[in-house]
This record gives structure tokens, C-alpha cells and sequence, in this order.
């Protein structure tokens, strides 16, 4: 018992320690005082006396002063590790905390300052430890006591988002700034302080103020173009129903302006089938060359309205060179030779013979310009050459017109190839003309893919280049340049071309003329009786689908714009009506001459398609088809 009694006198002097720094001891002598005096009794009276509970009670108490000893020298141990790592931590923490961007300030509880980092006196002006025992309100005027607590308890509610407020800052000179503030309690025994996280948010409210203004900009932006948008687009529509208007009213003048040419031109051809002396024939050939005159106006101004409202197409189909030169040159051989002039055709060697494109629209290049060339020259010759161009990569053939005409003045060439120009436009001119041949001319040359250009010296005569993308056509083009041969138009008496009396005699032909227009019945009856034709006529469509389903023709030429049913609609219902095998030829004869007109008659069955006015050559190449027929 002694040596327990020893024991814990040793634990009383080795168990002391601090807390707060005030020395704390448990002394143990009262309770070895005790248990020797319940030890040192005579076995009697003892603990071990076997009629005494002492021992029980003795036995408890050694246990408890155990615990209490191991108690004690445990807890000296854990607070002295504790207090090691609080200085561990701090000296790991200040360089945090003296390097940190942000402001970090401790608040008590009365809203004074305790400490703040060198970046939260930096945010707000102060010298370093200006801030200490400083009321926090003083530089966040907006903030109080109770909203420490208030935001506080906002974090301990969400810890993971904390409590974060938008506040104005304000420093020690007065000058405020945009501030965001996160407040946390500090639980410390016997007291409370806030530690409070501050950050300078100027230059984020900056970004988000420019970022705002770019928004509306964009959206202002956005509004703009939208009614941009919307403002082209009916500037569009107008545009597409102007065109559209365009395009009907060009139509529209083609098909009024042909109709009644149709009869000038056709009835002066009527006439050299007549008896006439010499005087009429010669009056019979002069309106025949007003009205030519008069048609090539209307197909300039027309060709000018389709290229100016993009209406006017160009194909690309095998065609003969020399032989389209050599056409031309014929064509216009007459005129050349009241003048006395020579005109001529050379083609170069390198050319080739059979190329692909618009055979049509070079075609009324080439007799603008030689008819031009003629018009302008009255001695020497008009030559018509063509030679392979070596300028370019691709084949491009050169098709020059020559002449040793008036030449055109310097001060003229700069505006000769603008609409409704002529070289003289005195009112003394000896020559006339809408000045719109060259314009077409050159805008057809542009159209194929090539140009048009012109030299010319004063007194000496012009010449004119349309340099043109004419590669050869590969051989199963050429073998498709079978022409029909048609019968040669002679000239009677005083130039008026007429066709010869009985083209239609290897057998007799039978023709129904679909037509409304009396004048224009008159002059395709007439026209085809002198071929040889026994010829119908019909007023509408609905009676050309009567006459067909009970007659037996050979040859349909039908009016596109008639009243009852137009000429599509009936050739609609005609091959409908046809049964296998057979197959009556169509062709419309129509005023209407723009190009969408024609595949428009191809595409509802009709074969061929004849402009108005009508020629006698015309007639014979649909005689020919139906006698292939």
C-alpha cells in the first residue's frame, strides 16, 4: 500500500501544465492520506478484516486515482501538440495571407477591425496597421453590426456558396469603389470574431459594364440588320415583280408589235405573187424594206429590253464556221453590191470547222457589224475574216469585220458603245438607226464569253474584233450537222424574194392553221395555197381540237395566244388524244418570239417554232418536217 501511496505523490508532481496560461495542479495527497489510513488499521478493522466492505471502496478509489493521473498526463500531451500546431499553422498562414491578392480583415464583435492583410490596406488606402481597432463601417458605409451576424449565419446556412455581397467600398481618401464582401464567424472560447474576405471589383464591373454595351450594340446591331433584312427583302420582291412586269411587258410588246408586222410583211410578200407592173412591183419592194427596216427596230429594242432585264439566253450547239461566214456574207451581198463594194470572207486554216456555241446570236453579231460596215463605206471592200487566236489557254476564235469606210473620230469611239448612240448624231447625219446594234452586239459578245473591241482612223475606215470561246465540237456533234435542204428563194422583178409556185408538188400537203387574227389567216393561207397546200383554218384552239379529231392533216401550225383555248391546250389535249404510232406534227406559229416562248411550245408536245412574221422560208422547213412525216 505504501508503494501506491508513493505512486501517486509522483503523478502530482509530474502532472502539471497550463491553460491560458495559468498554472493548474491536482493534488493527490488528500486521497493517499486516505487510503493509508484505511490500509494502516489493524486487520480488524481493516479492509482486510473479512467482516469489513472497506475492501471494495479501497479498491475504487485506487482505480479512479489511476484515471484521473492518466487523464491528467494525456491532457498536458494534447494541449501542448495543440499548442505546437497553432504555431505551425501561423507561420505557415502569414506569408498566405501577406501575399494574397484579396483583402482578408478579422471583425470582433462590436464591428472594430482586429487585423487586416497588406492587400485589404492597400484596397483601402491605408498605411500598413492603420486598419487596427478601425470601425469596419468606417470603409463600408453600407455595412453594420447586425448584418455580421446576418451574413454570417448566411454562411453557416450555405457554406459551399457563401454569403457574398456587392457593397461600395470606401478609402481612407474618400474615393469609392465596387466591392464584394464574404463574411464568416469565428467561434473562439469566451468570444466571437468575423473574418471577412474583401475583393476590389472594379475592373469586373467594368468588363460586365463594356460587356453590356456590346450587348446592345449587337442587339441594336442585330435590330438593324434585321430591318436591313426586311427592307431588302421587299426591295427584292418589288424588284422580282418589276422584272416580272418587265418580262410580261416585253412579251407583251413583242407579241402586239409582230402581230400586225406579221401582216405589213406578209401581205407585201402576197403581192409579188400577183400580176404587178414594174412600178408596183417597185412600190411592193419598198414597203417590203420599210417594214424589214421597221421589224429590226422592234427586234433591237426588244433584244435590248431581254438583255437588260437578263431574259435573253445563250445556247451552245455544234454549228458549221465557214459555212455561218459564208451565210452571212450572202445575206448581205446585195447591199454590198449596189454600193460597189467587194466583200469577202477569209478563214483561217487553224480554225476548226465544226465548233460548239450560239450559231443565232453570233450570227446577228456578224450582220450588225458587216451591215454597219456597209452603211458607213461607200468605196473599197468589207472583209470578214476569222482566225485562231493564240492569246489564250483556250480556243478562242477572232472574228474581225474590215472596212475602208468614213473610220469613226476619236471623240466618237469613247461613247460609241452606249444605248441610243450613233457616231453622228447631227441632225445632218446621212445615216440612221436606233444606236442600239452595237450595244446588243457587244453585250451578246460579253454574254458568250468573250468581247468586242474596235479601232478605226478618220478617212481610212474601222475595224471591228469579237473574240469568242469557240472550241471544236467533239465528233458526235458534227455528225448531227445534217441541215434539211431547202428550196433556194429567187428574186423577181424589182428584189421582192418569193418562193417557187409548186414546192409542195410531190404531193399535196393538207394544213390546218389555227389562228384568230383574219389579217394574219389571210397571209398563211395564202402563203401556203401558193405552196401548194390544201389549208383549214381555225379560230381558237377548241375548233383546231375539233377539226383534227375529224380530218385528216398533215400539218398543225397553231397560235399560241388565242380566245376559247389557247394553242397549248389544245396541243395538250391533241397528244393526248393520239394513239400509239401516231404522231401529227405541231409547230406553233406565234408572235411570241422570246426565248422561254419557244421551249414553252416544246414543252407541252408542239415540234417546232415559228416567230411571226412569218416567211416563206419558215414555211417550207415546216413543209419539210411534214413531209418527213
Amino acid at each position: 500500500m505504501r508503494a501506491v501511496v508513493g505512486w501517486c505523490r509522483y503523478w502530482k508532481r509530474r502532472s502539471p501544465f497550463t491553460e491560458s496560461g495559468t498554472a493548474v495542479s491536482i493534488s493527490l495527497e488528500p486521497f493517499g492520506t486516505v487510503v493509508w489510513r484505511l490500509l494502516a488499521d489493524s486487520p480488524e478493522h481493516g479492509i482486510f478484516a473479512p467482516s469489513s466492505g472497506a475492501f471494495a471502496v479501497a479498491l475504487a478509489v485506487i482505480v479512479l486515482l489511476a484515471v484521473v493521473c492518466l487523464a491528467t498526463r494525456f491532457a498536458g500531451r494534447g494541449r501542448a501538440m495543440a499548442h505546437a500546431r497553432r504555431v505551425s499553422l501561423d507561420a505557415r498562414a502569414h506569408p498566405i495571407l501577406t501575399t494574397m491578392a484579396d483583402g482578408v480583415v478579422t471583425i470582433d464583435d462590436a464591428g472594430m477591425i482586429s487585423s487586416a492583410n497588406p492587400a485589404a490596406e492597400r484596397m483601402f488606402g491605408a498605411a500598413s496597421g492603420a486598419l487596427d481597432g478601425k470601425a469596419f463601417a468606417t470603409f463600408v458605409p453600407a455595412f453594420s453590426r447586425d448584418e455580421l451576424r446576418r451574413m454570417a449565419g448566411a454562411e453557416h446556412q450555405a457554406p459551399t456558396l457563401g454569403a457574398r455581397r456587392e457593397l461600395q467600398g470606401q478609402r481612407t481618401d474618400g474615393a469609392e469603389f465596387p466591392m464584394e464582401l464574404v463574411i464568416a464567424e469565428i467561434s473562439l472560447p469566451g468570444r466571437t470574431l468575423f473574418g471577412g474576405v474583401v475583393r476590389d471589383i472594379s475592373n469586373r464591373i467594368e468588363a460586365e459594364r463594356r460587356l453590356r454595351r456590346h450587348v446592345e450594340e449587337l442587339e441594336s446591331a442585330h435590330s438593324a440588320l434585321q430591318e436591313q433584312a426586311e427592307q431588302l427583302a421587299v426591295a427584292r420582291d418589288r424588284a422580282e415583280q418589276g422584272a416580272r412586269a418587265k418580262s410580261e411587258f416585253l412579251a407583251t410588246m413583242s407579241h402586239e408589235l409582230r402581230t400586225p408586222m406579221n401582216g405589213v410583211l406578209g401581205m407585201a410578200q402576197l403581192l409579188t405573187h400577183t400580176p404587178l407592173t414594174a412600178e408596183q412591183a417597185a412600190r411592193v419592194n419598198m414597203l417590203r424594206k420599210s417594214g424589214e427596216s421597221l421589224l429590226r427596230i422592234i427586234n433591237d429594242v426588244l433584244d435590248f429590253s431581254k438583255i437588260e432585264a437578263g431574259k435573253l439566253s445563250i445556247e451552245s450547239q455544234p454549228f458549221d464556221l465557214p459555212a455561218l461566214l459564208e451565210e452571212v456574207r450572202e445575206t448581205l451581198a446585195a447591199a454590198a453590191d449596189v454600193v460597189g463594194l467587194i466583200l469577202s470572207v477569209e478563214v483561217d486554216p487553224r480554225c476548226p470547222r465544226v465548233v460548239m456555241g450560239d450559231a443565232g446570236r453570233i450570227r446577228q453579231v456578224l450582220l450588225n457589224l458587216v451591215g454597219n460596215a456597209i452603211k458607213f463605206t461607200d468605196r473599197g471592200y468589207v472583209r470578214i475574216t476569222a482566225a485562231a487566236s493564240d492569246e489564250s489557254k483556250e480556243p478562242v476564235i477572232r472574228l474581225n469585220v474590215d472596212d475602208t469606210g468614213i473610220g469613226i473620230a476619236p471623240q466618237a469611239l469613247a461613247r460609241l458603245f452606249l444605248p441610243f448612240t450613233q457616231g453622228d448624231g447631227s441632225t445632218t447625219r446621212k445615216h440612221g438607226g436606233t444606236g442600239l446594234g452595237l450595244v446588243i452586239s457587244r453585250r451578246l459578245a460579253e454574254m458568250m464569253g468573250g468581247s468586242l473591241t474596235v479601232s478605226s482612223t478618220l478617212g481610212e475606215g474601222s475595224s471591228f474584233s469579237v473574240a469568242l470561246p469557240l472550241p471544236a465540237a467533239p465528233s458526235k456533234g458534227r455528225s448531227a450537222l445534217t441541215p434539211i435542204s431547202l428550196p433556194r428563194l429567187a428574186p423577181l422583178d424589182g428584189g421582192v424574194a418569193t418562193v417557187p409556185p409548186r414546192a409542195c408538188e410531190s404531193r399535196s400537203v393538207r394544213v390546218l392553221v389555227a389562228e384568230d387574227n383574219a389579217i394574219n389567216q389571210v397571209v398563211a393561207v395564202s402563203l401556203l395555197a401558193h405552196l401548194g397546200c390544201t389549208v383549214d383554218v381555225a379560230a381558237d384552239g377548241r375548233e383546231a381540237v375539233r377539226r383534227w379529231s375529224e380530218g385528216s392533216y398533215d400539218l398543225i401550225l397553231m397560235d399560241c395566244q388565242m380566245p376559247e383555248m389557247d394553242g397549248f391546250e389544245a396541243t395538250r389535249l391533241i397528244r393526248a388524244a393520239e394513239g400509239d404510232g401516231t404522231h401529227i406534227p405541231i409547230v406553233a406559229l406565234t408572235a411570241n418570239a422570246m426565248a422561254d416562248d419557244r421551249s414553252a411550245c416544246i414543252d407541252v408536245g408542239m415540234d417546232d417554232h415559228i416567230a411571226k412574221p412569218v416567211t416563206g422560208e419558215a414555211l417550207v422547213s415546216a413543209l419539210a418536217r411534214a413531209r418527213r412525216g
